[in-house]
């Protein structure tokens, strides 16, 4: 973070993949090796999503936990990022050593997400850095009550101090705490992050969908799903069908498990339901 003065920071709190330390609430659904697993690719998607906005005047840091995983996240993750560890403490002291080194360092806008939300979009980032232009802070809301996003146009000490982590008062908590400051907010659209089995397939199905309406194949594939839901085969049937589409959209590793979302009926309706949302938002 000491190399150049810039005007945007992305900071990105990322935690390296390790089999039995990330992802845990996970665990018992997958197993160490498939929460990792799940984790690295929910990592992959949010890199391959930045590396696009790198330019001279805006920098991404990926802030590594644990320390001494610095040089393998490097080598996981390549050479468009800067690189720092995550200071110790909450994740309150992390996020104010963080925006605080940044600001120090010259920046003018600062914004900071974790990984643990795929649907972030570069779109999305672009909004929160234009927001920071008049607004003074900016706050991506999460659907569990936390946030995947916030940004500063300035940085103000003690913003992330005994605010309750990890619960559905977090984000309610730093708003009132900007206010008491008199600092303007922005609000982005709300998203969900990953952090139990049921967020996995609920992200998995929006992928599929999404990637189904930007390809337009909404009828062909609402069609079949609908003519096989009252088929026993429909299990086998519509993991074959969304196979290759979902090997490209939510990574190899995690197809393996489409056969056991699709025994669930809902949860065919649930993609149908996806697709039709994302149809009429592509067409509105």
């Amino acid at each position: 973070m000491h190399q150049r003065q810039i005007e945007n920071v992305l900071l990105i709190f990322a935690r390296y993949p390790q089999a039995g330390k990330t992802k845990t609430r996970l665990i018992p659904a997958y197993g160490p090796e498939g929460a990792a697993t799940i984790y690295a690719d929910m990592l992959s998607q949010i890199l391959d999503l930045v590396r696009p906005t790198i330019r001279d005047d805006f920098k991404a840091v990926i802030l590594v936990e644990p320390p001494d995983c610095l040089n393998a996240m490097q080598e996981l993750a390549g050479f468009d990022f800067e690189y720092a560890t995550q200071t110790t403490g909450s994740l309150g002291d992390r996020l104010n050593s963080a925006f605080a080194e940044a600001f120090k360092n010259g920046a003018k806008k600062v914004l900071a997400i974790g990984t643990d939300c795929v649907e972030i979009t570069t779109d999305i980032i672009a909004q929160a850095v234009n927001a920071l232009k008049s607004h003074d802070a900016v706050i991506g809301p999460a659907s569990d009550g936390g946030y995947y996003l916030i940004g500063l146009g300035t940085f103000l000490a003690g913003l992330f101090a005994e605010i309750s982590w990890s619960t559905e008062h977090t984000l309610a908590q730093t708003m009132e705490r900007l206010r008491s400051y008199q600092f303007s907010i922005f609000l982005l659209p709300e998203l969900s992050d990953i952090d139990t089995p049921e967020d996995v397939k609920r992200s998995m199905l929006k992928q599929i969908a999404k990637r189904v309406v930007e390809l337009k194949l909404e009828a062909p594939t609402v069609l079949f799903l609908e003519l096989h839901k009252p088929i026993s085969s429909v299990i086998y049937n519509a993991s074959l069908f969304v196979e290759p589409l979902a090997k490209l959209v939510i990574g190899k590793h995690r197809v393996k498990h489409l056969q056991a979302i699709f025994a669930e009926r809902e949860n065919v309706e649930e993609l149908i339901s996806f697709i039709h949302s994302y149809s009429k938002r592509a067409t509105s």
